[in-house]
Parts: structure tokens; sequence; C-alpha cells
């Protein structure tokens, strides 16, 4: 009878554990559709268990930025970035749809802090257009290990 019940009890912990991870994620689902409409409208996206870049840098960015202007803010936040170029322009991950691909001149990829305890480090993309404005930035943030 002891290997039943053993059977039994791992069983109910095993889902237990399963309901708990599940309504986990109904957690932050639920409060990432809460904050998804002001992300949107600030043309700022992070996902659903991550900071926005202002969040995670402590700045206030008003888009569309004149290109000139962000390219100072990264500097003087101590970010590094790289000029993606004009030959491949990806599409947004969070939000496809935020940007029309022909109007968009090329991206820069920045990269924020590295969490070296949790093995990621924080890396943005920003969309600059055809008229040298800043007009989307997301999260892209960057996994070097497995969890």
């Amino acid at each position: 009878m002891l290997p039943a019940a053993l059977l039994v009890l791992t069983v109910a912990l095993t889902l237990g554990a399963c309901d708990k991870a599940q309504e986990e994620r109904r957690r932050v689902a639920a409060e990432y559709q809460k904050r998804l409409p002001e992300m949107v409208k600030r043309r700022i996206i992070a996902g659903p268990t991550e900071k926005t870049f202002e969040e995670n840098q402590g700045v206030n960015v008003h888009l569309p930025i004149r290109e000139e202007e962000f390219i100072a803010l990264l500097k003087r936040l101590n970010l590094d970035y790289d000029d993606q170029g004009d030959t491949v322009i990806p599409q947004p991950h969070w939000k496809p749809d935020a940007i029309n691909e022909f109007q968009i001149q090329h991206t820069y990829q920045i990269y924020g802090k590295i969490d070296r305890e949790h093995q990621f480090r924080e890396i943005y993309r920003a969309w600059i257009d055809k008229n040298g404005q800043v007009v989307y930035i997301e999260n892209m943030f960057g996994y070097f290990g497995a969890p």
C-alpha cells in the first residue's frame, strides 16, 4: 500500500504545483493586459515580465523624438548602442504592427545592464523613420544561459 500512497501524494503535489504555475501565468497575463494600452500609446513596449526602457533607465521619453536627441540621451545614460543599418529592418516582436516598415530608415540596438545572477542583459531596439525621428522602442532582452 505504501507505494500507491506515494504515487497519490506525488500526483497531488505535481498537480498543485501545476495549478500554482498556471495561476501565476494568468496573473502575469492579466497585469500585462492592464499595462499594454499605456505602452502602446507611448510606443515603448516591454514583454509581460519586463520593465520598459523608460522604467529601467529612469527616464521619460516622448516619442517621436529626434534621433540626435535620443543619441544624446543614450550617451548621458552611458548606454552602448549599435546602428543596425538599413539593409534589413526587423519587425517588432511584441507589437508587429507598431511600425510601417516602408517609413523606417534604420534601427539601433541599445545595450543596458547585465544581470549575471539571472543571466540576461537589457537590450532594446529603437526604430528611426525617414524623418530622423525615433518612433518606437521595444525590449529584446538577451538571455545567455539556461534557466
